[in-house]
């Protein structure tokens, strides 16, 4: 009786594989007698020469106790070590290791396939491997045998014949270590329709993907056929990403980078695998893979290239279509360029890259052209170069439909005080503040502040406390909805160079100064008597300038400009500040 229940709970010395209280031999035989739900423990190291497949709908959990499990098939013919025809597994406490493999070409620690049938791959997946935040996947076969790729992830077509592996997810929140890939979609695999149906890949925060920095074409997440991917965590290693198809959202904190100081060109042409090096993230278009590619950047993520750039694209000149990449969208993060550049894109189209936000560090090349002359056309961005904390040029990139045109020239007089107006709506800059003209009681004009930037079509007094002279430029303003003007203002814009108004005063120094000429230089501003006026009209008028309509604030700035006349060629001047008036009171200068 006790032999007989000893042989029926199947224990035995060698056995490392424990599903409640039955003790298994290889990982196949657990495999085979797991119920969905069911946790196969492992109670020690083990070693499996045989691997073994999942192909029945049941959520199997794999416990490697804090041990390590080691797949060592020099002699087996299959060429990976785990496959996932359907169901889910997850593993979790642990290392799961591949060590080596006598087959020469690529070699898988787990493979997924999916299905051809309809089959929600993010919500509802046909088969799915998990890795937890406590565990870590190698795949450490020995290279030297020709064309051999050692990959930990991958997810193959369901057949050569079938295209596609419909329900298909990964899911990482713990460490893949890979001699070559870290994650791969295989090259055949076609997009579907709807999308939902292909692949997912998600990498998860807290994950670190990463494959030898020091090999060329050790990739971490490899896109070469068609899947979604979201990616939160790291992704390092020679290349981090290199995409051929699919969709890609780098979201969040993910960290994309490359390890490799080697800067070795991406090369198509028709060329499987992966040719490039050095650069944080490899775009490719290539007629022998599905494309359709898109690649979006948001919130902090950092981009970093290291031998390369930190955005690379390239394309096969065959491409057309599909085949083509849809869009390289950088709405947020850092982008960091290594040696060669920041970025460097061919055959760039506005509908193809697309910059919303972020920062680059590093130069840019959109197809034969540098980033400033791109910046100038319409790119749907603009760019403005700054100094970081470091010292380093950083190139600020907004949204916009072009550079941002200037409204350019504007003097600012030794009391730190100018008029300005312009035909455009501008962006204030600096420490210069905008007022605008909303009482008058005889002698003193009340100026009242104004919005950050100033309307199209406004007079204003520019000031800058403790100023000096200054020749300065603002943005010109490109959202979409009008800003506001000023209510009652009566400082005028300088529409025409030719105007017969009455009653017009101009800046000198810190006061307005009544002017009879006819004359306005662009972009200036003057004050106008208001038509319901009945205090008279002065030859100069003081200027009170009231923060929050509190008009003791800041009054009767010192008046430093005086009168200077003198002659040239045969005729009379008068100098005041910065302008020269003739004897009929016109600015000639």
């Amino acid at each position: 009786m006790a032999a007989a229940l000893l042989v029926g709970t199947n224990v035995k010395a060698e056995d490392e594989l424990r599903i409640g209280s039955d003790y298994y031999s290889t990982v196949q035989a657990a495999f085979n007698a797991a119920h969905d739900g069911q946790t196969i423990y492992l109670e020690s190291d083990m070693e499996d020469q045989a691997g073994a497949v999942l192909d029945a709908n049941k959520y199997i959990i794999l416990d490697l106790g804090g041990h390590q499990l080691i797949f060592n098939r020099q002699n087996a013919p299959k060429n990976v070590a785990i496959l996932i025809k359907q169901g889910k597994l997850e593993i979790k406490n642990g290392e799961m290791l591949n060590v080596s493999n006598g087959n020469k070409y690529t070699v898988d620690l787990i493979r997924l396939q999916g299905t051809n049938t309809a089959i929600d791959a993010e919500n509802a997946p046909y088969s799915q491997v998990i890795v937890a935040a406590d565990a870590i996947l190698r795949n450490n076969v020995d290279l030297t045998v020709d064309k051999q790729k050692a990959n930990v992830l991958t997810i193959f077509e369901v057949s050569s014949a079938v295209p596609y592996a419909n329900g298909a997810r990964i899911d990482v929140y713990g460490e893949l270590d890979a001699t070559t890939y870290g994650i791969k979609v295989n090259g055949t695999i076609k997009a579907t329709d709807p999308a939902t149906y292909s692949p997912y890949v998600y990498i998860h925060t807290g994950a670190d993907v990463h494959s030898n920095a020091t090999a060329s074409g050790a990739v971490a997440a490899y896109s070469s056929g068609y899947a979604r991917w979201k990616i939160e965590g790291i992704c390092q290693g020679s290349t981090g990403l290199y995409a051929k198809g699919g969709i890609v959202d780098i979201v969040d904190n993910a960290v994309i980078k490359s390890n490799s100081n080697n800067q070795q060109a991406a090369v198509t042409g028709g060329k499987s695998g992966v040719n490039a090096g050095g650069s944080a993230i490899v775009v490719e278009s290539n007629a022998n893979y599905p494309g359709q590619i898109s690649v979006t950047i948001s919130g902090n993520a950092e981009i970093s290239g290291k031998g390369a750039y930190a955005i690379e694209e390239t394309i096969d000149s065959s491409t057309s279509g599909a085949t083509q990449v849809n869009a390289i969208k950088i709405e947020g993060g850092t982008l960091t360029g290594g040696s060669a550049g920041a970025i460097i894109v061919e055959n760039a189209s506005k509908e193809k890259v697309v910059v919303k936000g972020g920062s680059v560090e590093g130069t840019a090349t959109i197809g034969d052209q540098s980033l400033a002359a791109f910046v100038a056309g319409e790119s749907g961005y603009h760019a403005t170069t700054v100094k970081n904390e470091e010292g380093k040029d950083v190139v600020i990139i907004s949204e916009g439909n072009s550079a941002p045109a200037k409204v350019e020239g504007i003097k600012i007089n030794a009391n730190g005080l100018g008029t300005f107006s312009a035909k455009e709506s501008v962006v204030l800059s600096g420490d210069y503040t905008a007022w605008a003209a909303t009482g008058f009681d005889g002698e003193k004009l009340q100026l009242t502040q104004v919005q950050t930037n100033i309307p199209a079509g406004t007079g204003v007094i520019l000031w800058k406390e403790n100023g000096a002279e200054a020749t300065i430029a603002f943005d010109v303003y490109t959202e979409a909805a009008p800003l506001s003007q000023p209510a009652n203002n009566c400082l005028k814009p300088a529409t025409s160079w030719n105007v017969n108004l009455k009653d017009v005063y101009i800046l000198h120094g810190a006061e307005l100064w009544k002017y009879n000429g006819t004359t306005f230089p662009e972009n200036k501003a003057f004050f106008q008597l208001p038509a319901n006026n009945t205090n008279g009209a002065p030859e100069r008028i003081r200027l009170v300038f009231a923060e929050e309509d509190e008009a003791t604030a800041i009054e009767n700035v010192e008046t430093t400009v005086e009168s200077v006349k003198f002659v040239e060629n045969g005729q009379l001047f008068i100098r005041r500040g910065e302008n020269v008036y003739n004897v009929q009171g016109q600015i000639v200068k």
